[in-house]
C-alpha cells in the first residue's frame, strides 16, 4: 500500500529488530530516520506495547530528541488490550491507532497527520554542519511535528436536533 503512494519504508520483523534499527539511527550508522513508526501489537521477543514503552522511557531512545518526537502509530486487532500489556496500552496508543484490517484511507490519514517543519539540526540531535544527513540544508533539517489532526473521526452518537 505504501509503495503505491510513493512512500519509502523499512520493515522490522519484531520489536528487538526495531530497537536495533533505531539505535543505529541515533548513533549515525543510518542516513535516514523514520518519520512515522507503525508498531504492530504482535508477539515475539519484544512485542509492540513493550517496544513502544522502551522507546518512550529508556535511553538512548528517550534521550534522543528526534526519536522522542517520532510518532508511533499502533496497529491493533481491536481496541481491547491483551491482558499481558494492559499497563502499557495507554502509551502504546498515545500517538494514534489503526485497527486491522488496515484500510487505505486510515493509513493515508495517519501519514498526512504528520507535519514537518525546518528546525536547526542541533535541536534534533544532529551534529553541527554534517552534510551527510538526509535533508540537511543550511544547518536545517526536516523535523516531524505531531499535529492535532485526529486519526479517526469520532464514531459516537449523533445529535437528533
Amino acid at each position: 500500500m505504501l509503495e503505491k503512494m510513493g512512500i519509502t519504508f523499512d520493515v522490522a520483523t519484531d520489536g528487538q529488530q526495531a530497537l536495533q534499527y533505531l539505535e543505529q539511527c541515533i548513533h549515525g550508522q543510518r542516513l535516514t530516520r523514520p518519520d512515522i513508526i507503525y508498531m504492530d501489537v504482535g508477539r515475539g521477543i519484544v512485542y509492540g506495547p513493550e517496544t513502544t514503552h522502551i522507546i518512550r522511557t529508556q535511553p538512548p531512545f528517550s534521550t534522543d530528541p528526534k526519536t522522542n518526537a517520532t510518532p508511533i502509530i499502533s496497529l491493533t486487532k481491536s481496541g481491547i488490550p491483551p491482558a499481558s500489556s494492559r499497563h502499557l496500552w495507554p502509551l502504546f496508543i498515545r500517538d494514534g491507532e489503526i485497527r486491522n484490517p488496515i484500510r487505505m484511507n486510515e493509513l493515508l490519514r495517519a501519514v498526512k497527520s504528520v507535519k514537518f517543519e525546518l528546525v536547526p539540526a542541533a535541536m534534533v540531535g544532529y551534529p553541527g554542519n554534517n552534510r551527510s544527513f538526509s535533508g540537511h540544508i543550511n544547518g536545517l533539517v526536516r523535523s516531524p511535528v505531531w499535529g492535532p489532526m485526529p486519526l479517526r473521526k469520532y464514531p459516537g452518537p449523533r445529535s437528533m436536533l
